[in-house]
């Protein structure tokens, strides 16, 4: 079956995703979400509440005056258009060009036994995987010198270490490399609170493994000799957005997944068909005991760990953190989902490290759904009387949705078409306005307000918060324009103070631009055999909160008219 090219096809997987987790229905004419609730939350979605939340595009209420004129009896109101197109208005060659572009995937060598030859010695090697929505990334670390690698997937000159969430299933043998026949969206599913279907489970146990198998041809290929004389004990971490952690439902389903795809690493020489999969996922369940012993990995050599934790650690065991500062709040910007938490960390011991979770918050806000919002508000608001609408309409859908997130998602919707008018960034009928007052209100009331609140409301140590914007959409201006939000409102008492994480002395990936670190921090922290002690947020106790920490949004959070 051929990949199909046509962007509201490539997102037809992620929108009947949305369906499938907010109980809504998307029409295809307009691409607005019904929901079958007259309560709407719009887009907002945490993850420690099962995703349950209602989504919906907040419609536009303009009212249409009608006069009493005979003439205008019968007579449908005009549409006005938010956007004004020419016979010249064209989608820019650039992003039809990405349309066609696709990853240089490594050249697949055949694979290799992957036990070490050395016979002298027994080292510690732990692969920090970060299975994102969008991309992974795997970093993998030799516990005795910790002399870290992160792990290649692609031949891509922009940044070869992020690999693509999708896997192709061809004549019942899965793969990272075949371009049809392709499956994405394998990470939502799991998030669920009914769970995911026999097909979805081995889609993703499948994609995990593979990763794993391709994480350790590559060490032993290019590391192992690093290591004379000896053998490995592999262990395994998997990142968790630090809202779905406080779920220990979700943890436990991960663990598993995680274990049997570990071990289906081993077997079949990384030849992986859908039958052995299943045939794995099913041993896996009995939760036999008898069952491990003749496995590679047990279930201790597998652990699920809060991202957010891995993503803080590389920073507060270094010389740039400040002991005396314990409190941060990270927001991780991904393809899906915007995953942000406020922690305090406690150094207990030279090596010893805590993570308190006051606060965790997850939203489908990330780049793919602001890019599928922008092509669906261009969709309805350009005029088909137009005659370049024909035309402009097939270019349109000819935009791919960004799958390898090397190229730049556009700063501006107007940058989708040239040639054409559009409403002011700060006019409410932009789309880009529209996203940015649902993103930045929601960040503020869901994470800051209640922490401020409820939780640690001394007005002190809100005067300079430790503050880490990352992942992939981490430099796109909308999503930083929080950062200036907050800081210019005198009213909120709340003042970012924006870190910046250093690429590690220890880790060996000399394709990797300083600047691009921050998208490998996650694993890389994963990589860590220990990284300290994690207290849930469910294990945190509330406070009577001062009178000083408000907690509304009008109040503490600057207003539209003030962006």
């Amino acid at each position: 079956m051929k990949q199909q090219s046509n962007t509201f096809n490539n997102l037809a997987s992620l929108k009947n995703e949305i369906r499938k987790l907010t109980g809504s229905k998307i029409t295809e004419k307009t691409g607005k979400i019904k929901t079958t609730s007259d309560k709407v939350n719009n887009d907002q979605i945490e993850t420690n509440k099962n995703l349950e939340s209602r989504h919906s595009i907040a419609p536009t209420n303009k009212k249409t005056k009608v006069t009493k004129s005979k003439a205008n009896i019968n007579r449908k109101p005009k549409k006005k258009y938010k956007i004004k197109i020419n016979e010249s208005t064209k989608v820019p060659k650039r992003l039809l060009e990405q349309s066609e572009s696709s990853l240089a995937y490594c050249v697949n060598e055949p694979a290799r036994d992957q036990v070490y030859d050395g016979s002298s010695g027994l080292t510690e090697v732990v692969i920090g995987l970060d299975f994102g929505t969008a991309t992974s990334k795997v970093v993998v670390m030799e516990q005795g010198r910790k002399i870290a690698w992160a792990i290649p997937f692609t031949n891509s000159n922009n940044n070869p270490y992020l690999l693509p969430s999708t896997i192709s299933l061809n004549n019942s043998l899965y793969s990272l490399d075949e371009p049809a026949n392709t499956f994405s969206n394998l990470k939502m599913p799991l998030l669920r609170k009914t769970g995911c279907s026999d097909d979805e489970l081995a889609n993703v146990t499948a994609y995990l493994a593979l990763i794993i198998h391709r994480a350790r041809e590559w060490f032993l290929e290019n590391a192992a000799s690093t290591f004379p004389g000896f053998e490995f004990d592999w262990l395994i971490n998997l990142g968790l957005p630090a809202a779905d952690y406080n779920d220990e439902t979700l943890v436990s389903r991960f663990h598993d997944i995680l274990l049997c795809s570990a071990n289906l690493s081993f077997k079949a020489n990384g030849k992986i068909n859908r039958e052995l999969v299943l045939s794995e996922i099913n041993k896996i369940s009995s939760k036999d005991s008898a069952y491990y012993k003749t496995q590679n990995f047990h279930p201790e050599a597998i652990n699920v760990i809060p991202e957010i934790a891995a993503e803080l650690h590389g920073y507060v065991s270094s010389d740039q953190w400040d002991t005396d500062r314990p409190k941060f709040m990270l927001v991780d910007i991904g393809g899906s989902t915007v995953d942000a938490s406020i922690v305090n960390v406690i150094k207990q011991s030279k090596a010893e490290l805590k993570f308190n979770f006051l606060k965790s918050a997850v939203t489908l806000q990330g780049t793919a759904i602001l890019h599928q919002k922008r092509l669906e508000w261009i969709d309805k608001n350009i005029d088909n009387n137009c005659p370049a609408y024909t035309r402009l309409r097939k270019e349109i859908d000819n935009i791919a949705i960004n799958k390898n997130l090397h190229i730049p998602l556009p700063e501006k919707v107007n940058d989708y078409l040239d040639n054409a008018r559009f409403p002011g960034q700060k006019n409410k009928d932009n789309i880009d306005h529209q996203f940015y007052e649902q993103y930045g209100p929601q960040l503020y009331e869901n994470v800051i307000t209640p922490v401020r609140g409820k939780i640690d409301s001394e007005l002190g140590q809100w005067g300079s918060l430790q503050f880490l914007l990352c992942g992939g959409g981490s430099l796109h201006p909308l999503y930083n324009r929080f950062i200036n939000a907050i800081n210019k409102n005198h009213n909120t008492h709340v003042k970012l103070d924006q870190i910046q994480l250093e690429k590690p002395e220890n880790l060996r990936a000399s394709d990797l631009k300083d600047k691009d670190y921050h998208r490998l921090s996650v694993a890389y922290g994963l990589a860590h055999e220990q990284l300290g002690r994690v207290i849930r947020e469910s294990n945190i106790n509330e406070i009577t909160p001062q009178s000083e920490a408000k907690s509304s949004y009008t109040d503490n959070y600057i207003s539209k008219d003030q962006i």
